[in-house]
């Protein structure tokens, strides 16, 4: 399961077991990223980081966001060798 899409796998497991309804379970793979980052932006993540000691340096920013893209390569070529599969 890619890690992108599992929140879809989440819902259609919902779906089939206890009938939950979501327009995640029938959405094009293609739309699913550009959702799911238009829906996190409404959630209010630093209420969850209540006892989180957090830093405003630039150079753990920095550092945070090279992580970032490193991990969106990875999980690029992970969809990639998915994609090979089939």
């Amino acid at each position: 399961m890619s890690a992108t899409y599992w929140p879809q796998e989440v819902a259609r497991y919902l779906h089939e077991i206890f009938g939950f309804e979501h327009e995640l379970i029938d959405m094009e793979q293609s739309r699913m990223e550009n959702y799911l980052r238009e829906k996190l932006t409404s959630v209010p993540l630093e209420s969850f980081l209540v006892n989180v000691p957090l830093s405003n340096s630039s150079e753990e920013i920095q550092q945070m966001s090279l992580l970032v893209e490193e991990n969106e390569s990875i999980e690029g070529e992970m969809v990639q060798d998915d994609e090979d599969d089939f």
